[in-house]
């Protein structure tokens, strides 16, 4: 179990800083207006993922780290991605990046950029706030769908080791539930004093 959880726990930050790096190219390319709230929320998650991930991998052999500690925070992380990817592939919707300049010509858009199409540049990710042939739109829907897609990998295996942490597959000492075998319990006796019970 725990090298099934290391090997989720390995994914987990291969798949997030994946999410983080291509969500800062697609943040640092914005050239006019704000920031779409899910493009940061996915940088966000990218990083609180890395976080975790590397504290998971803790866990699993420092004692010190209850399991409940580790159960808490893989719940939270799977419902962070979950909401963030959902998000971020509802705003990003299902299309072709493959430019058609043509097409927006035809529609009356003058300086039309060579990499835009009518999805990329009504798309708040992809179009960076700007009509421009400084614009790589085509190249950044690319990053766009990358991105969810790595979103959604990041989301099954902070899933998967949360599932695991609750069966206590997790590694991490103190928190786990469940009776020590050595605690004692000590039911009063009656006046006698011949009552006493103790229960291992």
């Amino acid at each position: 179990m725990q090298i099934i959880q290391l090997g989720l726990r390995g994914l987990q930050l291969v798949f997030s800083a994946v999410v983080l790096a291509l969500t800062v190219v697609l943040i640092n390319g914005q050239k006019e207006d704000s920031v779409p709230a899910v493009t940061n929320f996915e940088a966000f998650n990218g990083g609180w993922g890395i976080i975790i991930a590397v504290v998971g991998v803790v866990g699993a052999f420092v004692e010190a780290v209850p399991r409940f500690v580790l159960l808490g925070l893989d719940g939270f992380t799977t419902i962070f991605f979950l909401a963030g990817s959902t998000a971020y592939a509802n705003k990003l919707g299902v299309n072709s990046c493959v430019p058609d300049p043509d097409a927006l010509e035809q529609f009356g858009y003058d300086d039309v950029p060579e990499t835009a199409s009518f999805y990329t540049i009504r798309n708040e990710i992809i179009n960076a706030g700007a009509f421009s042939s400084s614009v790589d739109y085509a190249h950044r829907c690319r990053l766009a769908q990358a991105d969810t897609a790595f979103l959604f990998f990041a989301l099954a295996c902070f899933a998967g080791s949360l599932i695991m942490s609750f069966f206590g597959g997790s590694g991490g000492g103190g928190g786990g539930g469940g009776m020590s075998k050595g605690m004692k319990f000590k039911m009063p006796g009656r006046k006698s004093g011949t009552g006493n019970a103790q229960y291992v």
